[in-house]
């Protein structure tokens, strides 16, 4: 090893001055022929008979001089170089040929690196946490309740960290909406509230001030705050001063103590203020499910047994606290897969999938057009060989000139990533997690300098070993044909068209399949109008109103001002509106008979809403009535269901009239109207069963939605309802303003992006193939000049010409659907779960791509027949 190591040293150290070395072995050869040449001088030559003597005894020069350099190891420099200036002047002679494989190489190098830089940035980078692997989520489920992932209530969590062993330690974190009042102007953030300990276990590290305290995640401890260092930086300029100021959320004053970093993230939500937990142990109910616990294992400890751990303290609260513990368990899951979820992961494959096979297709392309120049080429090998150059060395230099193609072909491609990435971004679904972290970094550049290494591999080697195999007294006579061949005779270059066609076939029918699936997730009925609706959101104070009365009023009074705006029909009020946050559901059981069994159960959504939030979003009313002004906290407890919940009970029947229990329990409320299914959680998904309470008599949720039909602009609607909220209330933040076509829209941004991305590689494919398949034919057109013209100078008609070039071409386009068939339908199946009521094996859309790929390759086959048919039988034999 050492020794090799020192060749490498002395190799390297051989390049520095060169030059001179050079000069220094031309003068010391020189002398050693002027010793010669004296010395035949002495023994009474002439000089001129001399120095000839001399130089044939001294041997070839030059060949000296070549050992020499070998001996310096840069032989091979030497040699590279003449091949890259070579390569270059080939280039330029032949500027359509060279654009033509540069602009291949770069569409697939392009985008491979695009797609790459999405994900790295949003599945394959790590998350910013320390020893990611050891830390997960802890989630309680209820099997029987259909309940797979819920928060965990604060009493719970108190016991899993005091009992926990298989653990450094669990932590909470809890939402909560914060209003900032420093100034004149109130803004409304997003807030995290975190237990002791959560910052050290997770990693995060203020970039100012210090970390909370223990001691101030205790109930009644002082108000203290850390904010975001985007916070930071554009409300507070980046004042490292800001630690220990006075600011005021949700009407009380707290101390900044420190600012968090940005990489700091909490599960998809972009958080502005973080404040000690400090929870009321007291006051906290054991079957409020609202904490996000994580925990970080021991080392050497698995997640199966800290599983079987948290399993086992599961069931001994179940035991302890049967009423609201019966029947939850509990699923730790890696806190990768909870912030970077299957379905994101499934997506990215199938892109990269996708993208692999169109960097193939580029690379057969590129294959097939440099075996395409054999016949010119032929007679330039056979001289290299006859000249001396061995094998090996006429591989080098093929390669060389394909290393040139790739490296080229990779700088552009840069050039159309930066573009590919900015695109991805402008179009990226909101929901991506860390879309705004999706750039082009040095992992990008090694990432395409892989792609480029693999490209010269692929595309570059196969032409150099099959022009290698020139033989000189065959090409220099005459008599060799091209090495790429006709379909009949370049079975290569057919195999590598073959190739494309297949590849570009699973591509076809994987952008048709998502295609029609996008489509039918855009003509999905969701149950309501979202078209004409404006939203937005807002959090009372609870230290203004705290309790119904005063809420009710400043809720009544926003909707009747709003009401009364030019262009609005109607406002309503939910406590969250389809696809956008506050998400609930409960567990209902029956206060009747029913087609249920007493203890049993069915998982319902649920919203609070105002009396006509059903007119307002359209949805409509099947039997009974919609809420009113009179039912309020006073009057008997009433609810309204979707179809779905009561068909879950009362099939058959009206459900007016009966009872149910939320949550279970001793209360209950009287169905007092039935409405028709929506789908409120996802598009893609089935209506849920739905229950809704009137919002005259549930006033403790935080945060309310208004939804407002009118024909009005947004933006002067936004201004006019923040007027309104000034008058009513300065202190009062407004936001989201959002219309409620763009949360529906959320629902279709990914399947829009992927059908979007996979079309165009698709249209790329195809172009790619249909360049292949006109390549090869048109190649045998003109290498069987001759035979043509003989076959129709013995009587062939022109028709039966052009059958044959067609029966050729069609056994490529026959092979090449045969194959991408089968490929297609694997392709098919590995993005089933990006589809939307569409089968992977649909038979229309696998069809129509056959249709498309089939039509394609006809056209790329027309002009060279078009062309074959018009040869001149004499002018054809004349050539020969």
């Amino acid at each position: 090893m050492m020794r090799r190591l020192q060749q490498f040293r002395n190799r390297v150290m051989s390049l520095v001055g060169l030059d001179a070395k050079r000069d220094e072995l031309d003068a010391e050869i020189a002398h050693h022929l002027e010793l010669l040449a004296a010395e035949y001088e002495a023994e009474g030559m002439a000089p001129e008979e001399a120095r000839r003597a001399a130089r044939k005894r001294f041997g070839g020069v030059e060949h000296l001089k070549e050992d020499c350099r070998d001996n310096w190891g840069v032989l091979w420099v030497e040699a590279t170089l003449r091949d890259l200036r070579f390569a270059m002047r080939q280039m330029t002679k032949l500027p359509g040929f060279t654009a033509l494989i540069i602009l291949t190489l770069a569409l697939g190098i392009g985008t491979s690196t695009t797609i790459f830089s999405v994900a790295q940035s949003t599945v394959l980078a790590p998350l910013p946490i320390s020893d990611q692997d050891r830390v997960f989520i802890l989630w309680e489920n209820h099997h029987e309740r259909g309940i797979r992932q819920f928060s965990v209530s604060v009493p719970n969590f108190e016991d899993f960290r005091e009992r926990a062993e298989t653990v450094d330690g669990l932590v909470a974190l809890r939402g909560f909406s914060a209003t900032l009042l420093d100034g004149d102007t109130p803004e409304r953030f997003e807030g995290t509230e975190i237990s002791a300990g959560a910052m050290a276990l997770l990693g995060w590290k203020p970039v100012v001030g210090r970390e909370f305290l223990p001691d101030e995640d205790q109930h009644g401890a002082a108000k203290v705050a850390m904010i975001s260092e985007v916070l930071w930086r554009e409300r507070y300029g980046a004042d490292a001063s800001i630690v220990g100021r006075l600011i005021e959320i949700n009407r009380e004053e707290h101390e900044i103590v420190g600012v968090f970093g940005k990489d700091t993230f909490v599960l998809n939500t972009e958080v502005h203020i973080w404040r000690p937990m400090a929870a009321d142990l007291k006051s906290e109910n054991r079957s409020n499910h609202m904490l996000t616990v994580c925990g970080r294992l021991k080392k050497g400890v698995s997640l199966e047994q800290s599983q079987a751990e948290m399993e086992g303290i599961a069931a001994s609260l179940e035991e302890a606290y049967p009423d609201s513990n019966e029947g939850w368990g509990v699923t730790l899951e890696p806190i990768y897969e909870a912030f970077v979820p299957a379905d994101l992961r499934r997506g990215m494959l199938v892109l990269f999938s996708a993208v692999g096979m169109l960097l193939l297709i580029a690379c057969a392309n590129v294959a097939n057009l440099l075996l395409s120049r054999g016949s010119v080429r032929a007679k330039e090998v056979a001289v290299r060989v006859a000249l001396g150059a061995g094998r090996p060395r006429v591989i080098r230099h093929m390669m060389t000139e394909s290393a040139v193609y790739c490296f080229l072909g990779t700088l552009v491609g840069l050039v159309f990533t930066i573009w590919g990435v900015a695109l991805v971004r402008g179009f990226a679904p909101s929901n991506l997690p860390r879309v705004s972290e999706i750039s082009i970094d040095a992992r990008t550049f090694v990432f395409s300098a892989v792609a480029c290494m693999a490209t010269i591999v692929l595309s570059g080697l196969f032409p150099a070993l099959r022009l290698s195999e020139s033989e000189p007294a065959r090409s220099l006579g005459g008599a060799a044909k091209s090495t790429g061949g006709a379909p009949s005779k370049g079975r290569i270059r057919s195999g590598l068209v073959v190739l494309q066609l297949a590849l570009s076939l699973s591509l076809v029918a994987g952008a048709g399949l998502l295609i029609k699936s996008f489509k039918r997730l855009q003509e999905v009925d969701p149950g309501f109008n979202a078209s004409g609706v404006h939203t937005f959101r807002v959090t009372p104070d609870r230290g203004r109103y705290g309790d119904a009365e005063s809420r009710s009023l400043f809720y009544q009074n926003m909707i009747d001002r709003i009401e009364a705006l030019p262009g609005v029909s109607m406002a309503g009020m939910t406590s969250s509106v389809p696809y956008g946050p506050g998400t609930t559901s409960l567990n209902v059981f029956s206060a009747d008979p029913s087609a249920l069994e007493p203890e049993d159960s069915v998982q319902a959504d649920w919203r609070i809403v105002s009396p006509k939030y059903f007119d307002t979003m359209e949805i409509p009313l099947i039997e009974g009535r919609v809420f009113t002004r009179f039912d309020t906290n006073r009057g008997e407890p009433v609810m309204l269901i979707s179809k779905e919940l009561a068909d879950r009970f009362w099939p058959g029947e009206s459900a007016l009239g009966k009872r149910l229990k939320p949550g279970g329990g001793d209360n209950w409320n009287r169905v007092v109207g039935v409405v028709g299914d929506a789908r409120i959680r996802s598009l893609s998904e089935d209506p849920s069963p739905a229950m809704f309470f009137s919002s005259w008599q549930w006033w403790g949720w935080d945060t309310m939605s208004f939804v407002i039909r009118g024909n009005g602009e947004p933006e002067t609607m936004v201004l006019e309802i923040r007027s309104i909220v000034q008058e009513i209330d300065p202190s009062q933040p407004v936001f989201d303003f959002q219309t409620l076509d763009q949360y529906v829209s959320t629902q279709i941004q990914s399947p829009r992006l992927n059908s979007w991305l996979l079309g165009i590689f698709a249209a790329m494919a195809l172009s790619l193939a249909v360049i292949g398949v006109y390549g090869v034919v048109a190649s045998a057109v003109s290498q069987r000049t001759s035979e043509i013209g003989l076959r129709m100078a013995l009587g062939a008609r022109r028709g039966q010409v052009s059958a044959m070039i067609l029966k050729e071409g069609g056994w490529l386009l026959a092979f090449g659907i045969g194959i991408g068939s089968l490929l297609s339908w694997q392709f098919a199946r590995l993005m089933q779960s990006q589809l939307f009521e569409v089968s992977p094996s649909d038979l229309s859309t696998n069809l129509f791509a056959v249709i498309v790929l089939g039509l394609a390759g006809l056209l790329a086959t027309v002009l060279p027949v078009m062309r074959a048919s018009r040869i001149e039988p004499m002018a054809a034999l004349r050539v020969e």
